[in-house]
């Protein structure tokens, strides 16, 4: 590190000289200490390539085996320091997921709270993708078979589209679904 500063970088306050990840097995994994330290070898290695230096502790002080993985922040062969965001971090745990399962690991769900973008907030995105694509789908058919705002209205209850237009905006709302927000016409961006 003093040798990156000297060549290339000034030391700047709060400066990161290190990170440090958790890599975590469940017991029943049945992962024997060198088994969980080699996965973690695999893992740094797939995400860093192998200019980065980092050290791995396997630790099997508790029932689950973990790791603690050191990474020097500093390129020992660029001298730059390591950049991550978000994105890398996904890319890190999926890759740590992916070689555990070549092992047979059980993937530990991590809780939701902690992750900005979790598989359940993915799942209820998507279902609010498909409400709208299907009220479209039915607006536009009734845009199309309709003679009257009556007949539209009636034809969309048929079709299980509840249309409400006794407020400022008009809104829709597929009755026997999971949608459980109104959504506004003018969100759908249709013309």
């Amino acid at each position: 590190r003093t040798m990156a500063n000297a060549l290339k970088n000034k030391p700047q306050k709060n400066e990161r000289f290190g990170y440090h990840f958790v890599q975590s097995f469940s017991p029943d994994d049945h992962l024997t200490p060198e088994q969980v330290h080699e996965i973690g070898c695999k893992t740094m290695k797939e995400y860093l390539g192998s200019s980065a230096e980092f050290i791995i502790a396997t630790h099997t002080d508790k029932p689950h085996l973990h790791n603690h993985i050191v990474l020097n922040a500093t390129d020992p062969l660029t001298l730059n320091k390591f950049q991550q965001n978000k994105n890398d971090l996904e890319r890190l745990k999926e890759i740590s997921d992916n070689i555990s399962k070549e092992y047979g690991c059980k993937i530990i769900v991590r809780p939701e709270q902690k992750l900005g973008n979790s598989h359940k907030n993915y799942l209820v995105y998507l279902a609010q993708i498909s409400y709208r694509k299907e009220i479209k789908n039915k607006l536009e058919f009734l845009m199309n078979h309709s003679h009257t705002w009556e007949d539209f209205k009636e034809k969309a209850s048929a079709l299980n589209l509840k249309v409400d237009d006794t407020k400022k905006y008009t809104t829709y709302l597929l009755e026997g679904s999971e949608q459980t927000k109104k959504i506004r016409d003018r969100s759908l961006k249709n013309d």
